[in-house]
Parts: structure tokens; C-alpha cells; sequence
């Protein structure tokens, strides 16, 4: 299993797990009530409601805290290890709740801040598009993906043709504005289920599950007009380049997919520049 998947499970494994965990709070409490007040079970109690904490919101958490704090006060109730009065019982549920609570929200807390971390590092810090690491997970997902269910995975590689000139002649702060507009141009034009990924300097992939060539070609063709006239507006001398592979037969790996795609650039870096490259894998479709 992906290690990801430790952080942020899916849906249907998140709550069969959380049930699990809330059945385990009384089984807890009857193992700790037989077991007499030789062992402490203090820590125990710990251990499901930090697994709810980590894999839910703050109403389970609360939830949890309250339903343990309760069964460990059952416990020490049911098995006369105390001679308290209500106030003291009151006292002890109360202060067992905010123990667990604090506990669980540290580590809701935890979880959400290694979430950023991990979102942060399959990211590019400029243009906030995935880097090739971020690219990966998408993808690994997709393919496997269009080969389960039969549907056409389109991908495409661009390239910005005379990118040094604008880092050469208007600096690089202004190369940096190109980079992050790109990225944001292309976003306002493609769909949620689509990804912008930025490879290399002036190299961006676009991921495009569910989209066979005739859709990839209204919408690659539309981005690259759109960023030609965006290009033209603010004078920047520079056009794209792009190669779109569709396939039709899932390859195996992102780097075959990339391969393939990036061929089809090559061929238009190599004769125009500023034009798109379009086919199907595999070429016998």
C-alpha cells in the first residue's frame, strides 16, 4: 500500500476502521474491569480514540473522548476501586474527557500539518502546478484507471519555444510571471478531473483521463490559442510547442506516456515550432 494512503485512506476503509475502533472502547473497558486495578489501562484507552482522531473529523473525535472517558469512569464505578462521591467521579469523567480529547486533537492536528507537507512536496513552488512527483501519483491512479474501465488517456507535452529569450531580455521575475500564467491559463481551461504538471524548466505535461482525440484536440487546440493570445497581449516573444498522444491501449508507465507524447514534440520542434502534434497509441487503431 501507498504510504499516502496511511494519511488519508479512502471513505469506505476510513469508516469501516472508525467502527472498529468505537467497538474496541467497551471491549477495552471489559478487559480493563476484569483484569482488576493491578494493570493500568490509561494508555490503552489512548490507543482507539487516537486511531478515530486520525481518521476523522472533530465530531467523532469529541465522540470517542466522551464514550472512552465514560467507560473508564464505568469501569472504576462497577469494580468499587474508589470510594468517590458523585463530585469526584464527576471530576475524574471530566478530566479523563479533556485528557483524551487534547491528546486526539494534537494528533488531527499532526496528521493535517504532515498532510500539507506531503501536498507541499508534489508541488512547484512557483506555479503551484504537480511536479513530476505529484504527476506520478495522478497518473498511476488514471492508468490503471482507463485499463479497468476501457476509456482513452490523453496526454500532452508542452513546451515553450524561445523561453531563454524572455529570461535573456526581460529578466527572469518576468520568466516567472510566463511560467505561473501558463499554468494558470491552462487551469481556467481544462477540467477538475484534468492535471498540470510542470516537468522541467519551460516543460509542462497535461493529464487528460477520459478523453479520446477528438476531445483532445478541442481542447488542447483551444489552450494553445488561448496562451499564443495571452503571449501576443503582453508581449512576450514567445509561442508552444505540444505533442498529444491519446491511448487507447493504456501503456504501462507515466514514462512511456511521456515518451510517446514527447515525440510528437520533438517533431514540431524540429519543423515549425508553435504548432500541435496529435496521434493515438497504439498507431494501429
Amino acid at each position: 500500500m501507498d504510504i499516502k494512503y496511511l494519511f488519508k485512506p479512502n471513505k469506505e476503509i476510513a469508516f469501516g476502521l472508525s467502527i472498529l475502533f468505537f467497538l474496541m472502547i467497551p471491549g477495552i473497558g471489559f478487559v480493563d474491569y476484569l483484569t482488576g486495578p493491578a494493570i493500568t489501562f490509561g494508555l490503552i484507552y489512548l490507543m482507539p480514540v487516537s486511531a478515530i482522531a486520525w481518521l476523522n473529523t472533530r465530531p467523532a473525535i469529541v465522540l470517542a473522548s466522551i464514550l472512552t472517558a465514560a467507560t473508564w469512569i464505568s469501569v472504576d464505578y462497577l469494580s468499587g476501586r474508589f470510594s468517590l462521591n458523585i463530585i469526584a467521579y464527576t471530576w475524574n469523567f471530566f478530566s479523563r474527557f479533556v485528557l483524551l480529547l487534547i491528546v486526539a486533537s494534537l494528533l488531527s492536528i499532526l496528521k493535517q500539518e504532515l498532510l500539507k507537507t506531503q501536498e507541499l512536496s508534489r508541488r512547484d513552488p512557483l506555479t503551484n502546478a504537480l511536479n513530476y512527483r505529484g504527476l506520478r501519483d495522478v497518473a498511476e491512479r488514471e492508468i490503471y484507471r482507463s485499463s479497468r474501465s476501457g476509456q482513452a488517456l490523453t496526454i500532452a507535452f508542452l513546451d515553450v519555444d524561445n523561453f531563454k529569450n524572455i529570461n535573456d531580455t526581460l529578466g527572469h521575475s518576468t520568466g516567472d510571471v510566463v511560467l505561473e500564467t501558463i499554468v494558470e491559463s491552462i487551469y481556467l481551461n481544462i477540467r477538475k478531473s484534468d492535471v498540470v504538471a510542470r516537468i522541467g524548466g519551460d516543460e509542462f505535461v497535461i493529464l487528460l483521463p477520459n478523453t479520446g482525440q477528438a476531445a483532445a484536440k478541442m481542447a488542447v487546440n483551444k489552450i494553445h490559442k488561448i496562451l499564443l493570445d495571452i503571449a501576443a497581449n503582453r508581449n512576450w516573444s514567445v509561442t508552444f510547442s505540444i505533442g498529444v498522444m491519446t491511448c487507447i491501449k493504456t501503456p504501462p508507465t507515466l514514462e512511456v506516456m511521456i515518451g510517446l507524447a514527447d515525440k510528437l514534440l520533438y517533431s514540431v520542434k524540429t519543423s515549425s515550432k508553435n504548432n500541435v502534434a496529435f496521434s493515438v497509441y497504439p498507431d494501429d487503431y
